[in-house]
């Protein structure tokens, strides 16, 4: 899945450049969001999770009507409704969003970077004991503009400084930096909030 076209990439970055290097280009993009998934350890383009297990015992007092259980960081963000499933002891629960006391789960957050919330009244306790399916990543138009920039950005700087890939350069004081250091202010500081998990954001 890509956030953007080749086409994209080259009306930002170079609006006269030669529509021969689309595939090129449509390379480059999917290197900068295996890239940017592997430095922040998140999720960016959707796929199916399945079989992914929590720990009832790693439940913790949310107010004073439920317990919590916060999927990995890894998985962030989720496709919500679509497809996501919540089995506790073998059994599917219903899950529901906002205040709707009627579901056996209500999610918080599902659909951004925030931390994933999955509230119960109790969760039953014991070591891989609550089940989870469902899709991590950016639904279809929901990347945000923030980090569709970023990737443009190492998409363009893959394809203009293939040198860089993969290796570090001397800065002026003789320490090794990485290429992530030539990236804008602004597309590291997004690098940042992705591998901090977007708390409280």
């Amino acid at each position: 899945m890509a956030f953007f076209t080749a086409a994209q990439l080259r009306t930002w970055a170079n609006p006269t450049m030669d529509a021969k290097a689309d595939t090129v280009l449509a390379t480059c993009i999917a290197a900068a969001t295996d890239w940017l998934e592997e430095e922040t350890g998140r999720t960016l383009a959707t796929r199916a999770v399945t079989g992914l297990y929590l720990n009832g015992d790693d439940a913790y007092s949310y107010g004073s009507n439920y317990e919590v259980l916060v999927v990995p960081v890894s998985f962030r963000p989720v496709v919500y409704p679509t497809g996501f499933t919540v089995k506790e002891d073998g059994t599917q629960l219903t899950t529901g969003v906002g205040n709707d006391t009627s579901k056996g789960v209500i999610l918080r957050n599902a659909n951004s970077e925030n931390r994933l919330l999955l509230l119960r009244s109790s969760w039953s306790r014991g070591t891989q004991n609550v089940e989870l399916a469902f899709t991590a990543g950016y639904a279809d138009g929901a990347c945000p503009a923030r980090v569709s920039l970023a990737l443009m950005e190492i998409a363009w700087m893959f394809y203009t400084a293939p040198t860089w890939l993969g290796k570090s350069h001397a800065s002026g004081s003789g320490h090794g930096v990485t290429f992530e250091k030539e990236l804008t202010p602004m597309t590291q500081a997004t690098i940042e909030s992705l591998r901090q998990g977007m708390e409280g954001c």
